[in-house]
């Protein structure tokens, strides 16, 4: 694979993304054998001979005083542009909205190659501090959105650096993926504390609170600062530690504070809107759960939520309730409001005591109904894909004769992927999880025998065919096995 890199600053400079972009080229070169090149806007006396890729450096203009040391880069060099699509990359992945992805769209065009925008920080707040004139102000960052609204796919670095892009204007998806310096989550052993702090004379037993970033007020210094401050006045967090579950209380106050600096990358500041944002959160019952203590390799078992479990992987993986009917309360009151469609109302007639939904709301019914099976999916398919061994799913179902003649329309398909009316109509997760089962030539005669009346099925059907492995047992089953 060929990846083209490009970026509005690169060494000498050296800021949050540029760690990101040089982290991206050095895991994928040397993991994944990946042939790099980057572009950037050339600086004075820059040496680039020391690195393993091709540095294309294009001109640019000195712009240091204005803008924080950095330069301001000629996106229309011909010279330059022609090396980068002489490289033939596979995937162009830009780390900034002006002149990189100026770049990364003129390559698009004589390469073919998708582009990939990663979106790290609030530009807007930049832009703001250069240029004193809102107006010019906002067609510029107008401009960078419309540059970023053209890349082929967008990436953010958190939910909320993409609450903040949507809030510019930014009228696309986007995808959360992990930065190229973010630290994983979880204790670390201590023989690694110990390579990492070896020489920096370091007294043991003392908590170090490592920042990576900007020295700047937006990326929530003063709320950190003030909440170490007061950590550390109170002596609460020691206090919390000491006593009873400490290590959990600990973990809890930790994080309690991760959740103050992801709320400062967001539109709102300040303490005071924190506050509010805590009391909000427990007024609609919002649940983070307590923080994880666990180390990878305990003996244990977690029980989690699917949305906590995102991002992590286990030997073995029960996902389990998946009987439990799917909600579809959301379409059943009598007032219902979308974000693009409006408000759906029933039409009442007093005098035929009559109370109907109008043709706005049945609409509108139908929307949210499909976006919340969209999103029912995609939290199956999340909870599915956490095992990295064996996975075992189970559902009760109430009516078994009813259960089979639902799957019946399943059975007698002849395409590979369920039908939309087949995902539409399904009242459970394990429905979604039968149909698809039942086609494969894995556990037909157990099918057969726990569904009598199935429809018959035929190797030519797509599905019989295909690799994998699976075993269906019911609870009797798994008892008396239990008890042999």
């Amino acid at each position: 694979m060929k990846v083209c890199f490009l970026n509005d600053s690169f060494p000498p400079v050296i800021d949050g993304v540029v760690n990101v972009l040089l982290n991206y080229a050095e895991y994928m070169r040397r993991d994944h054998g990946a042939d790099i090149i980057v572009g950037t806007p050339e600086y004075p006396d820059a040496d680039y001979s020391a690195y393993e890729y091709p540095v294309v450096a294009y001109p640019s203009f000195d712009t240091a005083d204005v803008t924080n040391g950095y330069r301001t880069g000629n996106p229309f060099s011909g010279k330059e542009i022609s090396r980068l699509a002489a490289f033939q990359p596979d995937i162009i992945h830009t780390h900034c909205p002006a002149s990189a992805t100026v770049i990364a769209r003129i390559l698009r065009e004589q390469t073919g190659a998708p582009v990939i925008y990663t979106y790290h920080t609030k530009y807007d707040i930049d832009i703001r501090r250069y240029v004193k004139n809102k107006t010019l102000a906002d067609q510029t960052i107008r401009a960078m959105v419309s540059n970023i609204e053209a890349c082929d796919e967008i990436w953010v670095v958190s939910r909320g650096a993409g609450e903040s892009l949507k809030d510019l204007g930014f009228q696309g998806d986007y995808r959360v993926m992990n930065n190229g310096v973010d630290f994983a989550k979880g204790r670390v052993d201590e023989e690694a504390v110990d390579a990492a702090t070896e020489g920096y004379d370091l007294p043991e037993g003392i908590p170090v609170f490592l920042y990576v970033g900007r020295l700047i007020t937006y990326k929530g210094l003063p709320l950190i600062l003030d909440a170490l401050k007061i950590l550390d006045e109170t002596g609460y967090g020691d206090a919390a530690a000491a006593g009873p579950d400490g290590l959990q209380k600990k973990a809890n106050l930790d994080m309690l504070v991760e959740k103050a600096i992801a709320y400062e990358k967001t539109s709102y500041k300040g303490l005071f809107h924190f506050i509010r944002y805590i009391e909000k959160l427990k007024k609609f019952e919002v649940d983070f759960g307590e923080a994880g203590i666990a180390q990878e390799d305990e003996n244990l078992v977690r029980i989690m939520t699917i949305h906590r479990s995102k991002g992590l992987e286990f030997p073995i993986v029960f996902v389990s309730g998946l009987g439990a009917g799917i909600n579809r309360m959301d379409t059943r009151g009598p007032l219902l409001l979308h974000a693009s469609l409006g408000a759906g109302i029933n039409f009442i007639d007093p005098g035929l005591r009559l109370e109907k939904p109008v043709l706005m709301k049945k609409v509108i019914a139908a929307k949210i109904d499909l976006d919340n099976l969209g999103e029912e999916l995609r939290i199956l398919y999340v909870a599915m894909t956490r095992a990295k061994e064996k996975l075992i799913l189970t559902g009760c179902v109430r009516d078994r004769a009813a259960f089979a003649k639902k799957l019946g329309t399943a059975r007698r398909q002849e395409t590979e992927k369920l039908s939309f009316s087949m995902i539409q109509g399904a009242g459970s997760m394990l429905e979604w999880v039968f149909a698809s089962l039942l086609r494969h030539k894995r556990e037909q005669v157990f099918l057969e025998e726990a569904f009598p009346g199935l429809p018959g099925l035929t190797e030519e059907n797509p599905v019989f065919e295909l690799p994998g492995g699976f075993r269906i047992r019911t609870g009797a089953q798994i008892l008396r096995g239990a008890l042999e």
